[in-house]
């Protein structure tokens, strides 16, 4: 009898459970599995075992020791017995039956370290070795051509991108898997080529601009992207791991990072729990060896923005840690601040460039921002930016810093505005440079004095639309949607 088809419906329980329990390791259960299917089972078996009807008698009643049984049952699967019970000969039978099973279904670990089933030794159950001990002289070092971005990003494992809000973290890891996905190298960087599933859980509106904005800036006319993959659905990575890792193989993708944005999105409990954190790891733990890739998880701070918010779980979990912040002048710092396998201490110093991408029916700019690499150790200073300033930037500059004196507001809270931040619109902005006198034009060679006024205000509308372009891309002023506000500096 080989398989649990051979069983009659005569049989014991425990004689199925013998034939069942070597098929599931003949398929590769691991003993834990199969003892926790046998528990299952033997619960079940005591509640519903019919009467002894094999002896041509009256029906008996169960039997009403069912610890007993259920000690069977467990010893068939190697549990402790939990005592008493007689050994009767049908026992006797199961035992001998579960012994010669377990020798000819088990699989075993050689001591090679490779498994398969154990040829029989003299009638005695083999030695299954299950924790392998590999001499000094026999370690393997894990191939150094194991990387998405060399020195940042290894091949696989976790990483942890944390720091406050608005300070441009997920611009920055979607700029970094972008060049994973383009197969670019990343600021000199080696960078190997694989798809991208990025699970964007806030924020999901401005995405497409933000892509656009990537487009526009880096990639060629008509340049595909056909290796990153956005998806925007709710999460519980706990609960829904198992489906999410379903769908991305039903779709044919195989990504070699997973970026998860954020930590906060993904995670039904508290930050601050350690069984929470403890299932949430292993949710992502389950992402990595399903696709035996990256898995990036961005994260907040605390409240002292000293280390990551919540459990220290995760900091120990992490493979690599990057911590992001930003400065008064919009400079972005990403620093390498932990990895267990990488040179610590890498630092890339970035800022948010604002791109147009055009105007809406209202005639306002369309918007959205980049990341920009900055050369060198350090960003340029506030005085050097100014000496490349044209006049009318000065007073655009000064325009907008007297207009948030006296004029700005906190607006609605944003992903892409710095918290508590006095901003201006537009409109206003635009009211206090021409007051300060942005366009030095006239207007008197018009024929009329209406003329004059259209022409004046025709000439203000460009030297302003100018001088807040300049700005903005010298890092001076920021602006989203309507809001600008200026960078202290």
């Amino acid at each position: 009898m080989n398989s649990a088809a051979d069983a009659t419906p005569t049989d014991p329980p425990e004689i199925k459970w013998a034939y069942i329990a070597r098929e599931l390791r003949a398929r590769g259960f691991t003993q834990r599995k199969i003892d926790e299917i046998a528990e299952e089972e033997a619960s079940r078996i005591i509640r519903t075992t019919p009467p002894n009807r094999s002896n041509g008698h009256a029906p008996e009643q169960p039997r009403a020791d069912s610890s007993e049984h259920q000690a069977d049952i467990k010893e068939l699967f190697h549990f402790e017995p939990n005592g008493g019970g007689d050994n009767t000969s049908e026992k006797g039978d199961f035992n001998a039956q579960r012994s010669k099973s377990h020798r000819d279904g088990a699989i075993h670990q050689r001591p090679d370290g490779t498994t398969g089933e154990e040829p029989e030794k003299g009638g005695a159950d083999p030695k299954c070795v299950v924790f392998k001990l590999v001499s000094f002289d026999d370690l393997t070092a894990p191939s150094t051509d194991e990387y998405n971005i060399k020195g940042l990003f290894p091949r696989r494992g976790l990483v942890l991108v944390w720091g406050p809000p608005k300070c441009g973290k997920s611009f920055w890891v979607f700029d970094v898997v972008m060049h994973v996905a383009i197969d670019r190298k990343y600021r000199g960087r080696k960078v190997k080529q694989g798809e991208v599933v990025y699970l964007v859980l806030e924020g999901q509106a401005g995405f497409p601009k933000r892509r656009d904005a990537f487009r526009k800036t880096f990639l060629e006319p008509d340049q595909k992207v056909p290796l990153f993959k956005l998806c925007g659905a709710t999460l519980d990575l706990v609960k829904d791991h198992g489906k999410l890792i379903a769908d991305i193989k039903e779709q044919s993708a195989k990504p070699v990072v997973v970026v998860i944005d954020t930590l906060n999105r993904s995670l039904v409990g508290s930050e601050s729990s350690d069984e929470d954190m403890a299932a949430y790891l292993k949710a992502a733990n389950a992402i990595e060896e399903a696709f035996a890739c990256l898995v990036v998880v961005i994260h907040h701070c605390g409240v002292n923005e000293s280390r990551p918010r919540g459990h220290t779980s995760m900091t120990g979990a992490a493979d690599v840690q990057i911590k992001v912040t930003k400065d008064d002048d919009g400079v972005i710092t990403a620093n390498l601040e932990l990895a267990k396998d990488l040179e610590e201490g890498a630092t890339f110093l970035s800022r948010l460039k604002v791109v147009h991408l055009g105007d809406d029916p209202d005639g306002d700019r369309i918007t959205s921002c980049v990341i920009e690499p900055i050369d060198g150790d350090a960003a340029p200073t506030t005085n050097e930016k100014r000496k490349k300033l044209s006049p009318a930037a000065v007073t655009a500059l000064r325009a907008i810093k007297q207009a948030t004196d006296e004029v700005g507001a906190v607006p609605p809270e944003s992903n892409h505005i710095p918290g508590k931040v006095r901003c201006v619109t537009k409109e206003q902005w635009r009211d206090y440079a021409n007051r300060m006198g942005i366009c030095t034009e006239s207007g008197k060679e018009a024929g009329t004095e209406e003329e004059a006024a259209k022409l004046l205000k025709e000439a203000q509308r460009k030297a302003f639309g100018r001088a807040a372009d300049s700005l903005i891309a010298a890092g001076q002023v920021s602006a989203w949607g309507d809001f600008y506000w200026s960078i202290k500096g």
